[in-house]
């Protein structure tokens, strides 16, 4: 079992390589996340953003992340504090993104809750600001 550190350091290494690459190669999460996995995003599915439904499996994760990569292009993804207890690591920071059929940028605080076992990801939900973000697909 992995420490809390280890956690930490596993998350902050996968959200540096994540900001790295603008969006582009989202290996640094498959690199760091179970085949089953769940990702729940508070969008839930909707304000127009349907990639954002729960994934349960790795399929799932994917048409996620191909959704948001094919129609937003990141400007930055920032962690400023990480919050560490037994299986559980919390990143706090921002992100802004383009939206690419607007060209509308939005910027949003982010939270995310990332659970683990045997130094993978096996639960990850992510908490911003929803209405910013549909706010830019029209």
């Amino acid at each position: 079992m992995a420490t809390p550190q280890e956690n930490t350091e596993i998350l902050k290494t996968a959200i540096a390589s994540w900001h790295a690459c603008k969006g582009g190669d989202y290996g640094c999460w498959l690199d760091v996340t179970s085949e089953d996995m769940v990702l729940r995003s508070l969008a839930q599915g909707e304000h127009g953003l349907d990639f954002t439904r729960k994934a349960q499996t790795r399929d799932d994760f994917l048409r996620y992340m191909d959704g948001l990569t094919s129609s937003h292009e990141m400007n930055f993804y920032r962690a400023d504090s990480f919050v560490a207890e037994r299986d559980m690591v919390v990143a706090i920071g921002a992100t802004s993104w383009t939206t690419k059929a607007t060209g509308k940028v939005f910027d949003t605080p982010y939270v995310l809750v990332a659970r683990f076992a045997d130094k993978k990801i096996v639960e990850l939900s992510e908490y911003y600001d929803t209405a910013q973000v549909a706010a830019t697909l029209v």
